[in-house]
């Protein structure tokens, strides 16, 4: 079978883990199709011209699936994807698992500006299923209905048995330095793994832009405990789930760092900066374990002590929105094989 041709939108390509795992869950959940990476801006349409004139004109392109993260309701998104109709010749544009800001997320809407509007009227375009409830909400204050699907990334799942060593993961920084006191955070790190022998831990810089607090936080640690220092670099998303899918309890401001240990059926603390990290921790039932304000170390302790021993209903919950996002995405072909880990 001739495999067919799909124009992606995403961020991926630009050294965050993130928007590089939903384009990897994508590509393997979707192996009938090429996926072709859409140019977000004019800048990035230079040797791309071509291309798109050469597919637009064989009328290859069997849609636009935008890949996802928070992008509905922003009007540079809404823009992005009128332009990639124009260029490619397909109305035909796919959401499944995307977000919304939350209606009353102030710091969300500061970085990026709402057009409502300028997204009801684009042609074509299907919602066919959101990240979670906070997107949900903000959809139909809108008077736009949309279901519950999980995020994208949830499309891989681990298929290794949970592991045995006691491995706490950390991700900190969100692009602009750290929303909480990575002093506090090292503490309670620190403090966890030397409670008992065996312990240690695995810290990740999950985009470029965070190396700097990273190295702050791995600076603030002492020398007497073990850890690993895990950073992405925009080449292996594969490798990264894998050492997540080692730790025994993963903290990460990173919103994909959340996403990725529940893929991978790892208990995950949000360090929440935005209401996107809300939104996707209560569509896996995990609401109370978002951190919104600083906690003391003690507090962050007794969190990963319950993270780490509770019931984790957030599995079947994970298990559950997978499924959706498999049956959104009908009549697509999707590889239910090769999506394990």
């Amino acid at each position: 079978m001739s495999r067919q041709t799909l124009a992606y939108l995403g961020w991926h390509g630009r050294g965050n883990f993130g928007d590089d795992l939903i384009y990897e869950a994508w590509k393997s959940a979707l192996p009938n199709y090429e996926l072709v990476t859409a140019p977000l801006y004019k800048s990035d349409l230079k040797g791309k011209i071509l291309q798109a004139l050469r597919l637009r004109f064989s009328r290859q392109v069997a849609g636009i699936l935008v890949g996802g993260g928070t992008v509905i309701g922003f009007a540079n998104w809404a823009r992005h994807i009128r332009r990639a109709q124009l260029l490619y010749g397909h109305r035909s544009v796919l959401l499944v698992g995307a977000g919304a800001a939350a209606y009353d997320d102030k710091k969300a809407s500061q970085l990026q500006s709402l057009d409502w509007e300028a997204w009801k009227s684009i042609p074509g375009l299907k919602i066919a299923g959101v990240r979670g409830p906070l997107s949900q909400d903000a959809l139909e204050r809108q008077g736009l209905a949309s279901e519950i699907v999980g995020d994208p990334a949830l499309l891989f799942s681990r298929r290794t048995p949970l592991p045995s060593s006691e491995v706490l993961g950390l991700s900190v920084g969100n692009g602009h330095g750290s929303a909480f006191d990575i002093g506090v955070l090292a503490r309670a790190a620190t403090d966890w793994a030397l409670a008992n022998p065996g312990r240690s831990l695995a810290i990740f810089t999950l985009a470029a832009e965070d190396k700097e607090t990273v190295a702050a936080f791995d600076a603030l640690v002492p020398a007497s405990v073990p850890r690993r220092v895990i950073t992405y670099a925009g080449q292996d998303v594969l490798m990264v789930l894998d050492e997540i899918a080692l730790c025994a309890v993963f903290i990460s401001e990173r919103l994909h760092g959340a996403i990725a240990a529940a893929s991978m059926e790892v208990p995950a603390i949000s360090l929440s900066y935005l209401s996107k990290c809300d939104d996707f921790m209560r569509s896996i039932g995990r609401g109370a374990f978002v951190v919104k304000d600083d906690l003391t170390s003690d507090e962050l302790i007794v969190l990963v002590e319950r993270a780490q021993t509770g019931p984790d209903g957030s599995r079947a919950e994970t298990r559950a929105l997978r499924e959706r996002l498999v049956m959104h995405l009908s009549p697509l072909p999707i590889n239910r094989t090769e999506m394990t880990l």
